[in-house]
């Protein structure tokens, strides 16, 4: 328990300086966007006291680095601030909006996994074949393949032709109703998947032919066993740490695929509402938007380093 609270502790030691750069470069590129928030907020016949008086509420008229520490420290205590526009909480909207996107990024995640793994391990064990072959073309098809093209093909076939499955998103929170929220996430978990899927499989197919072509591997075919509790004893535990590490990796580009995916299907989760915070300059939702999001994915990346401690004990040592 010792090693693994330092280590722990060493990992968000080496995180700190990253969330500090993403929340100051994203404060920083805000501040770039063309455009005067409190003109915007004033509305077309403002009076330029009324402006004035917007600035100073927002404090829209200190420092950059006074702006930035100041939300900072408030976000250190829990305060993201209130949007420009609905004056509501941003962690509010965030508790509200966050369960839905995190729905369909496991979907898709558990779909890339159910798929690309039996497919890869297929092609591995059947090396040079036409299988082989066909899985190699459809993967590298698979992760060319854009999301959100994809997901317009999917609600116009699937729920507007054949009426199978909802083209909108549930607009209730999922806790309202379960089964409702993840029957309204097939399509969209679907369509966020297919380029996980592709990668998984080319991840897999190379690490399977690795680990197939090891000494110890042969010396259980010499033993008698069968190649199935080969691959499903020795195969897929000495590939545990590839496919960790590779979970870890998807992670964050599901994250960025599900702001267009969202909107395509009118869900409302932290993808649709990060991007309709960036079209009316609502600056208190994207910066806490990113800042969830970046640890969101630091999170994900820790516990998938424990994950691949406690499978692989040298990389404790190292």
């Amino acid at each position: 328990m010792r090693s693994y609270a330092r280590i722990i502790g060493r990992r968000l030691l080496h995180m700190l300086p990253i969330v500090l750069l993403a929340t100051f470069l994203i404060f920083g590129l805000m501040q770039l966007v063309p455009g005067d928030v409190a003109l915007t907020l004033a509305g077309d016949y403002a009076t330029p006291e009324l402006v004035e008086q917007i600035r100073q509420y927002y404090h829209l008229d200190q420092p950059f680095v006074v702006q930035y520490g100041q939300w900072l420290w408030n976000a250190l205590h829990g305060d993201l601030g209130r949007s420009f526009l609905s004056q509501e909480e941003v962690t509010v909207s965030i508790m509200r909006t966050l369960p839905k996107t995190m729905l369909i990024g496991v979907m898709s995640i558990l779909i890339a996994l159910a798929i690309g793994m039996p497919i890869g391990m297929t092609a591995a064990l059947r090396r040079g074949s036409w299988i082989d072959s066909m899985v190699t073309a459809i993967s590298s098809l698979g992760v060319a393949l854009p999301s959100f093209w994809l997901a317009m093909l999917l609600a116009s076939f699937f729920a507007l032709s054949l009426n199978w499955f909802p083209a909108t998103g549930a607009g209730e929170p999922i806790t309202v109703n379960f089964a409702d929220a993840v029957w309204h996430s097939v399509l969209p978990a679907i369509a966020v998947a297919s380029s996980s899927v592709a990668e998984i499989a080319r991840q897999v197919r190379s690490a399977m032919i690795g680990i197939m072509g090891k000494q110890y591997i042969r010396t259980l075919h010499a033993k008698g066993l069968t190649p199935a509790k080969i691959v499903w004893q020795h195969g897929l535990k000495n590939m545990a740490v590839t496919i960790l590490t590779l979970i870890g990796l998807l992670i964050s580009g599901t994250l960025g695929a599900t702001v267009v995916v969202e909107a395509i299907f009118a869900i409302p989760g932290i993808g649709s509402m990060i991007a309709n915070a960036a079209v009316s300059k609502d600056f208190p939702i994207i910066q806490g938007v990113v800042l969830v999001m970046v640890l969101i994915v630091i999170g994900v990346n820790l516990v998938v380093d424990l994950l691949c401690i406690t499978f692989d004990p040298r990389l404790r040592r190292s």
